[in-house]
């Protein structure tokens, strides 16, 4: 009896099998991989001809079977195999010798191809932070796993001269180890330097190739990178390629499933070729192929302009770490290496996970040469690097992704702490402004080194693992629970990550960047209560008419947001941007619980739980709800009658008290014209007072603006993002299958009217945001705008009904701070958002 096993996660695309057709299969010998293989598991089979004759036997181990005679007839691809327990099956042999579909058992083996190159690329994962505190993970590469790749490399040479070992890491790390800050100090830890002579032998490895690098800085959360800052990130590399006269062209990311192809144009300007990205196990991987041409078409510079890359989308690990033998070989497993289509060329990583470095030994590295020659039989197995694979890789052979958006699925995390994500967000944009202004140039040695830190920010580790507790939810409890140590060890480790934001400050003093961050700075610091005395207070029931006439708004005065708007043209004509059934501004704080979070995970997870959720949750009795505010007082100003002010508490103090909502929220509307636009309001909202809790919450700010009235034809909205800079976007509708469907971290959104009959014409609504990065589209399906990713489907371009920013969640359970705010001081909060209507 032949067993064969079923992996968790079901491989369609390998069960396809093609008909016979005119020319038939003429050469069945060589492995063959079960498509049911295991992840932890791959079974292998070999089909070899001795004196005219056929015979098979099991390759990885399995104790169901051994060997078998087989006979094929070439002329039907009918393939007959009679195993050594007496059982006969039946099978037919695709006719490009891809695949045989057996009739008798649910499987279908996969010829693995007679490849020529195996390019092995050794390499392991980075968290800045995530397996200890980021001083301690940084003195491990400098200390311990620098000095053991060269020791390998070294001794590969001596005592295996036909083998080869290449240790390719983040060019972040190599930067800050050839030019370690003195005295720079993290969390009370200080970063050991490495001595003069460490630096000479570094120095000298890279020479010799035993030290290699790609082209991104580290493992970035690419999208929440403004152009500025990912040309910052980017030049670490060429810098370093400069100096050693070495050419990287492929960017590494792991861990997060993803990027937006607004970063396209960017990565061609500094050379990047391709991105290799590795997806976290427990992340459902975006639907891409393994290998592909990604290419973004703009029509014309304004819309961005055109980028291509080769991409290499690994689902299911970075991969994982490579195993024992050839059944357990793991991330170095058939499933897990990427062929260059048309070629003999593929590659396979031997790549360790989070901070443990390069191989230990040398018997390490044999093991892993042993297990790929025995899956690919004849073929060089050898140390290369990712230029090295994709040099081969001819772009005629690739499927192409065209104009199509992939994202970040982990991107809400960045929400986790705003305090930080806006104290960055302002800080890129200062160094875009410094930069744009000629004050800045990224190849002067004060704003490189300054940048060196400012990057470590829209890194995608933000903290520890997590914590063990599972008991104390309840506000009260957790009072008592957040002096315990492994709360205080992850409280230190969120502050730790807040850490680059002052090394940058002290890094540019006494250049004129530092001008412009602290400027950008000073403003988040408004935190207090507006002062009323300067404002009158007015009837909430009423609407107001402003500009001699042209806009008539109002509010709703039970909850505050904008639910009347109408500008009028110069032509008489009436446009409603807020009517009935619609607002403007409207603050909303909503609670999970753990029905929310299965709900996710039956719909997210891959291999395992990705780290969203809260267990034991459920003993404090979480409610899932979106909770309303109450309008407290509107006030208008008393010099400017286009300044307004709302002031809002939550209309169910549970929500303060119980959970994790402001006690009090202040927002003032300021609407202003010009030349450039028919009408634009400023919201600049501070939050007061904010609960501290584990329970999963989120606050958002949303604007739901009327359905936009051009025409006989009915209309909807069309939402526009952009990311990175301020012309590269993509509409909601592009976004691929498991993509980032519901978050982006844009730099602004657009709404435009998309007519039934096809045609595009009428008002725009321009949505940005200076201090919270994430937005949420809200669709049609009659639920509030949401922190998870799921679901993972496509959205429909016109199902856009509203935009929504995403202040704070928590809704992550590890590497993201798990409660905000975590800093006495830090319990107010400023956020502003400008909206232009045009």
């Amino acid at each position: 009896m032949v067993t064969f096993f079923f992996p968790f996660i079901f491989l369609a695309s390998l069960l396809l099998s093609s008909p016979p057709a005119e020319a038939a299969c003429s050469d069945i010998t060589g492995n063959w991989y079960d498509s049911h293989s295991i992840p932890t598991a791959q079974l292998i089979f070999r089909i070899e001809k001795h004196n005219g004759a056929y015979s098979s036997f099991a390759v990885t181990y399995n104790p169901n079977w051994g060997t078998g005679s087989v006979s094929y007839d070439s002329s039907s691809s009918i393939i007959n195999m009679l195993l050594d327990d007496g059982e006969n099956i039946t099978g037919s042999v695709a006719s490009d010798c891809s695949n045989i579909t057996w009739s008798t058992v649910p499987a279908a083996w996969i010829k693995v191809p007679k490849v020529h190159q195996v390019h092995v690329v050794f390499m392991n994962h980075l968290d800045v932070g995530y397996a200890g505190f980021a001083a301690v993970i940084i003195n491990k590469y400098f200390q311990s796993y620098f000095p053991r790749a060269i020791r390998l490399a070294e001794e590969m040479e001596l005592y295996r001269p036909d083998e080869s070992f290449i240790y390719t890491t983040q060019p972040w790390l190599v930067d800050l180890y050839l030019d370690c800050p003195p005295n720079m100090t993290l969390n009370g830890i200080q970063v050991k330097c490495p001595s003069p002579s460490e630096i000479e032998s570094f120095d000298a490895a890279i020479r010799k190739g035993y030290i290699a690098w790609h082209a991104g800085p580290m493992n970035m959360q690419i999208e929440f990178m403004n152009e500025a800052v990912l040309e910052a990130g980017l030049s670490i590399a060429q810098r370093l390629n400069k100096k050693y006269l070495k050419s990287t062209t492929v960017l590494s990311q792991r861990d997060v499933p993803g990027l937006t192809m607004c970063s396209l144009k960017t990565l061609n300007k500094y050379g990047v070729k391709a991105v290799s990205v590795g997806v976290n196990s427990g992340s459902a991987p975006p639907a891409v192929p393994k290998i592909f041409l990604w290419k973004v078409d703009g029509e014309n510079e304004e819309d961005g302009g055109d980028g291509m890359v080769i991409a290499l989308w690994h689902a299911g690990g970075y991969p994982n770490n490579p195993g024992r033998d050839l059944e357990g070989a793991r991330g170095i497993s058939y499933r897990d290496c990427t062929l260059a289509p048309g070629t003999a060329h593929i590659l396979c990583f031997a790549f360790r996970t989070d901070n443990t470095g390069p191989p230990n030994s040398l018997d390490e590295i044999d093991r892993y040469y042993m297990i790929l020659r025995e899956e690919y039989p004849g073929a060089a197995v050898f140390a290369s690097t990712f230029d090295n694979f994709t040099n081969s890789v001819s772009i005629d052979h690739l499927p192409v992704l065209t104009n199509k958006e992939i994202g970040d699925t982990w991107i809400q995390g960045i929400a986790s702490d705003p305090l930080k994500s806006s104290m960055y967000r302002s800080m890129a944009l200062s160094l875009d402004q410094c930069l744009k202004d000629g004050a800045c140039d990224l190849s002067d040695p004060v704003v490189s080194n300054a940048t060196r830190f400012l990057i470590k920010l829209p890194e995608h580790t933000w903290g520890l693992p997590g914590v063990e507790n599972t008991e104390d939810w309840a506000n009260s409890d957790f009072e008592k629970a957040r002096t315990t140590a492994e709360f205080i060890a992850n409280r230190e480790s969120w502050f730790e990550q807040r850490t680059f934001i002052n090394l940058t400050l002290e890094a540019s003093e006494g250049h004129k960047l530092n001008e412009y961050l602290t400027s950008g700075l000073s403003e988040l610091k408004l935190t207090d209560p507006p002062n009323l005395s300067d404002y009158n207070e007015i009837d909430a029931s009423k609407v107001f008419t402003l500009f001699n006439g042209k806009v008539e708004i109002g509010f709703d005065n039970s909850t505050g947001p904008i639910t009347h708007l109408i500008y009028s043209t110069s032509s008489n004509k009436q446009l409603v941007f807020a009517g009935t059934n619609q607002s403007l501004g409207q603050f909303t704080y909503i609670t999970y619980n753990e029905s929310d979070f299965f709900f996710m995970q039956s719909r997210y997870d891959y291999a395992f739980n990705a780290g969203y959720d809260k267990p034991g949750s459920d003993v404090a009795d979480p409610l899932s709800q979106t909770w309303s505010t109450k309008l407290i007082g509107l006030y208008q100003c008393k010099d400017n009658e286009n300044y307004f002010l709302t002031h809002l508490t939550m209309l169910d103090s549970k929500a303060h008290d119980y959970y994790g909502a402001p006690a009090d929220v202040w927002i003032k509307v300021n609407l202003s014209t010009s030349d450039s636009s028919l009408l634009r309001i400023d919201f600049d909202l501070v939050l007061v007072n904010k609960t501290s809790t584990r329970l999963p919450e989120s606050t958002m700010f949303s604007f739901y603006p009327s359905p936009p009235a051009t025409g006989a034809a009915a209309t909807r909205w069309k939402a526009r993002v952009f990311k990175v800079d301020d012309k590269s976007s993509f509409t909601v509708g592009s976004v691929v299958n498991n993509g980032s469907q519901f978050q982006h971290a844009a730099q602004s959104v657009l709404l435009t009217s998309s007519s039934s009959m096809g045609s595009s014409s009428g008002p725009t609504i321009a949505f940005n945001s200076t201090d919270v990065p994430i937005v949420c589209p809200i669709i049609d399906d009659g639920h509030s705008p949401t922190s998870f990713p799921v679901p993972l489907d496509s959205l429909v371009d016109d199902s856009v009904i509203g935009i929504a920013f995403n202040i704070h969640n928590n809704i992550w359970n590890t590497n993201y701070p798990l409660y905000y705010p975590f800093v006495s001081g830090d319990e107010n909060f400023r956020a502003r958002f400008t909206v232009t209507f045009q």
